[in-house]
């Protein structure tokens, strides 16, 4: 604390209730003078400066301490109360110094600084900004907002971060650090029911698209992915993959997989080529060849063997392709099926066929129009003549 030379200053005439008495040369001086509070108080707050000197143990330069017994009153510990009439706009209400170096400070506009590159608060009112320099990095304020100009990191302790959310482009949030070389997978989790709690059933995840109103239809949800490109070092650009749309279809690019791929586990593909569709495994598949056309082939899209109806044991039916020959078979491909039908349509008029071993073949034969039956010995019977 600066000394205040006392004889430099000019002594009241009379002791007020509120004043010092000091001797004029020494404490035993027989007439004191007298110097009031404000004006020893003048002196003392127009500029204080308290330097302690130098210690080796414990001994703060300032050190308070007081107590306060009413419930009814409002207290304040530390009040500083500064009339600007005049001043820079650099000016601090205080600077607190670590070896003459700032490590925090308060602007007279409500920026409280920490060291001398972060601070909080950009004078904006309502609002709590963190700033490197002179760039706000964070505010949270106005209506709850926070708005960051780099990301959000989660870890252990300070130093082991291991979750981040950020910002990859407008309006477009990302999991996981900026890219890298080699990108680190990212799981977006639901909270589950604690370990040791029994028979509770987990908890809903709701992914909802944007809402509309009156005819407006409502947003879609579009999963994106990168397809391989050709050989380089630049990011393949991201494509639809699966849409649900409002109307609450799903629309594919191009081929949905349903289980495993590798046909050791039931799957489903639905494609519109022909070397697509409905796959069952690897057994068939059921896809078309145009529009109200279906086709039902083998795996390798080029064949097909029977369609079984009720099972696939000689207790059930099947149609069975040979060739280009349709045939009735058991559903286990044993031997043939009866099939019956109110009536057969057969073409009227046709080369007579040559014999099949095993089995008779109806005919209406071009040369005369009689209807006959040529067995699988050769021999021809006429059933009716056509007179």
């Amino acid at each position: 604390m600066a000394d205040i030379d006392l004889k430099t200053e000019t002594p009241d005439a009379s002791l007020p209730a509120d004043g010092f008495l000091f001797g004029a040369d020494s404490q035993a001086a027989a007439s004191p003078s007298v110097y009031t509070t404000q004006s020893v108080a003048t002196r003392l707050l127009g500029s204080t400066t308290l330097s302690g000197t130098t210690i080796t143990a414990d001994a703060p330069v300032l050190d308070l301490a007081q107590t306060w017994n009413n419930a009814a009153v409002s207290f304040t510990a530390m009040k500083l109360n500064v009339t600007n009439t005049a001043s820079l706009a650099a000016s601090y209400l205080f600077d607190y110094q670590f070896g003459s170096t700032t490590r925090l400070r308060l602007t007279t506009a409500g920026v409280l600084t920490l060291g001398t590159a972060a601070g909080l608060g950009d004078g904006s009112a309502g609002t709590l900004s963190i700033l490197n320099g002179t760039t706000t990095v964070a505010n949270f304020g106005n209506a709850n907002l926070v708005l960051l100009s780099r990301g959000i990191s989660f870890g252990v302790s300070i130093g082991s971060q291991d979750l981040f959310l950020g910002r990859r482009a407008a309006a477009n949030l990302r999991l996981g650090a900026a890219d890298a070389a080699a990108p680190v997978a990212q799981t977006l989790s639901v909270q589950g029911v604690v370990a040791g709690t029994t028979n509770t059933a987990g908890a809903n995840l709701t992914i909802a698209g944007s809402q509309g109103t009156g005819t407006g239809a409502g947003g879609s949800i579009v999963f994106q992915v990168a397809p391989a490109g050709s050989s380089g070092t630049a990011q393949n650009a991201l494509a639809d993959a699966l849409t649900i749309n409002a109307n609450r279809s799903l629309s594919v690019a191009t081929t949905m997989t349903i289980g495993d791929n590798s046909g050791t586990v039931g799957r489903l593909n639905i494609g519109v080529a022909l070397s697509q569709g409905l796959f069952f495994g690897n057994r068939g598949s059921i896809g078309t060849q145009a529009d109200g056309v279906i086709v039902m082939r083998d795996n390798a899209t080029t064949s097909f063997g029977r369609l079984c109806f009720g099972g696939a044991t000689s207790s059930f039916p099947a149609l069975k392709r040979t060739g280009a020959t349709l045939e009735t078979r058991l559903a286990d491909d044993s031997g043939f099926a009866p099939h019956a039908a109110e009536w057969f349509s057969i073409t009227d008029g046709v080369t007579a066929p040559g014999a099949s071993a095993g089995r008779a073949r109806l005919y209406v034969d071009v040369a005369d129009g009689d209807l006959k039956v040529v067995f699988a010995d050769g021999t021809v019977k006429t059933i009716v003549t056509d007179t």
